[in-house]
């Protein structure tokens, strides 16, 4: 209390010295006087030097033109479409085009991002600030600058999105698609797409989204989701002992433990569970985030795709995202998956529910990797190069000159 009312008192010396000063000084001197400006700068120094006493400044917010959602789709319109199509690779700190050109923006650090194959359309969101995102559009083989699409504002357990045409989101995640984004919440979602009306999801239940995508929502149609087990754990220890007995059986080959789905946005009742385990999932993968529910983790930075890679740059092949991948290919939408722990993998057409094996191995596939090229085709890798039994074949024509194993379409029970 004496702190304070020391501060107080001496501001309101500081005042009233000021006011004597200038009261003084009007009479014989010009109020712009360098005398009067020394002065004036002296005080504010002494009084920048008080103890616990904190300048306030006024946050500065991005200025974005505004205009509305028609504008706007005829401005992406003017970009023209790239008709060779393109290869696009990921990065921790962003993306290459064609295997050779990183794309960068001279604003800020790309931080996340959504791209098309076929027409080189990209939404990319860069970091301004700790807690301020810009999403931008662009195309490849466009020479125009990029678009500015909405700004973002990252609170201490949600997003707030603001297109340039005016629409509002909020939610607890973000995902970049090629033609706009999805927020999402604990069981349901909001679809944006520049130029239509928004779009609602809700997640069937006992399944949340996945935080990480590793497919354009958008072009394919399909979401990635994850089952809900954390709720049940901390409610239910029978509940707890069964995951964990269905945890070892499923590393020893004897049962299947499916902990996430691929779902269609249109048909979110049928969708193909994938033999992958939420295991001993940590939180500390994301970055800087702690547990809020068993749906959501609230992060102090956006930028959680770092936990994709290793601290050299080389993937996380331990993170469930880079062992299921879906892709629009040239003849149709299909996944890879990388499954039973890391033991087996399998092509998917996510259209007929056809599912091909296209290796299996008792020691696994620790590095696992799918690459899309600029004509739609998908070749698989593993350590060492192209995956053994497959050669130079693409995944497409892999999946269609191999029988079908099982289908592994499910429709949620009522």
């Amino acid at each position: 209390m004496r702190n304070v009312s020391s501060i107080v008192k001496l501001g309101l010396l500081h005042s009233i010295i000021i006011i004597g000063f200038q009261g003084c000084v009007s009479s014989t001197q010009n109020n712009n006087s360098p005398e009067k400006k020394a002065f004036l700068n002296m005080l504010m120094k002494r009084m920048s030097n008080v103890p616990n006493m904190k300048r306030i400044e006024k946050k500065s917010t991005p200025q974005i033109e505004t205009i509305n959602e028609g504008q706007l789709a005829q401005k992406i319109k003017a970009y023209s479409k790239y008709s060779n199509g393109v290869k696009f690779e990921k990065r921790k700190d962003g993306f290459t085009i064609n295997g050779k050109d990183v794309y960068l923006d001279p604003e800020g650090k790309i931080v996340n991002y959504g791209y098309n194959w076929e027409d080189g359309s990209f939404f990319y969101l860069i970091e301004l600030s700790s807690s301020t995102y810009k999403i931008k559009f662009n195309r490849v083989g466009s020479n125009k600058p990029s678009l500015d699409i909405g700004f973002v504002e990252k609170g201490q357990n949600n997003y707030s999105i603001e297109t340039v045409s005016g629409k509002k989101f909020n939610g607890q995640g973000l995902i970049l698609t090629s033609t706009g984004f999805i927020v999402t919440r604990e069981g349901s979602a909001f679809i944006y797409n520049v130029g239509e009306e928004t779009k609602t999801f809700a997640t069937p239940k006992g399944w949340h989204i996945a935080y990480f995508q590793n497919g354009d929502v958008a072009s394919t149609h399909f979401l990635l989701l994850e089952r809900d087990t954390e709720k049940d754990i901390k409610t239910n220890p029978l509940t707890s002992f069964w995951n964990a007995t269905k945890e070892l059986g499923n590393a020893l080959g004897i049962n299947k433990k499916e902990d996430y789905k691929l779902v269609n946005l249109e048909n979110p009742s049928k969708g193909y569970l994938i033999n992958i385990t939420l295991g001993d999932k940590e939180i500390n993968t994301y970055s800087q985030c702690k547990r809020q529910n068993s749906f959501y983790q609230s992060c102090s930075q956006m930028d959680t795709r770092s936990s994709l890679y290793e601290e050299n740059g080389l993937k996380n092949f331990s993170h469930y995202y880079w062992s299921i991948t879906w892709f629009k290919g040239k003849n149709s939408i299909f996944s890879i998956s990388k499954e039973s722990t890391n033991r087996k993998i399998y092509i998917r057409d996510l259209n007929t529910g056809k599912t091909v094996e296209v290796a299996s191995r008792i020691t696994g596939f620790p590095e696992f990797n799918a690459i899309q090229d600029k004509d739609g085709l998908v070749k698989i890798y593993v350590s060492g190069g192209f995956l053994p039994g497959v050669g130079n074949k693409n995944a497409e024509q892999f999946l269609k000159e191999n029988s079908d194993i099982s289908v592994k379409s499910v429709e949620e029970k009522k």
